[in-house]
């Protein structure tokens, strides 16, 4: 366990060598199955397909078959509606960030906000085909361009219930071996 305190140190040490960093957090007792619960609550509207593109730039398109925007951490806790664990959680993520963000400027990444929290839904062999995904509209098309130009961090929290397999590797590198975390 790290402290507290030495997180974002460590986090950053773990960035400039390897490009990424694997933690796993200490939730309370009951947080992640509550935060499942949460999202299987949320309105069928907030889930969506995206376009193959997009979905390439996510998780790919059996990690990214569907997806779901929370409300934005600068709303009020009181006034979210995503579900008291998920809001814990999406608050976790906002501080990992403002504990790693002082170092890293040596990696020369800035940080000037974070965005709105994404749950993804992974694509299940009984369900349909991932690459049926809607057309990409001009204005759908803007808003992720803006997200993956000013994209430089990226937090992941996986939730389950099932396991799997998530590979890393630095952009554009491909002679560089796979990272996989299960």
């Amino acid at each position: 366990k790290v402290p507290d305190e030495a997180l974002g140190l460590e986090i950053y040490a773990k960035l400039a060598a390897k490009g990424f960093c694997v933690i796993t957090p200490e939730l309370e007792k009951g947080t992640l199955e509550q935060a499942w619960s949460e999202l299987e609550e949320l309105e069928s509207s907030k889930w969506c397909v995206v376009h193959p593109a997009i979905q390439n730039g996510l998780l790919g398109p059996r990690g990214s078959c569907s997806i779901a925007e929370l409300e934005s951490p600068e709303l009020n806790r009181e006034l979210r509606a995503d579900g008291e664990a998920l809001v814990r959680l999406d608050g976790m993520l906002t501080d990992l960030g403002l504990r790693t963000e002082p170092y890293l400027h040596d990696l020369h990444v800035e940080i000037s906000h974070r965005t709105i929290a994404v749950a993804h839904r992974t694509w299940k062999p009984n369900a349909s085909d991932p690459e049926d995904a809607v057309l990409l509209t001009e204005q759908e098309a803007s808003k992720w361009l803006v997200q993956f130009l000013r994209h430089r961090l990226m937090v992941l929290l996986i939730l389950g219930p099932a396991s799997g397999d998530l590979h890393l590797q630095p952009y554009a590198t491909d002679d560089v071996e796979t990272y996989k975390v299960q």
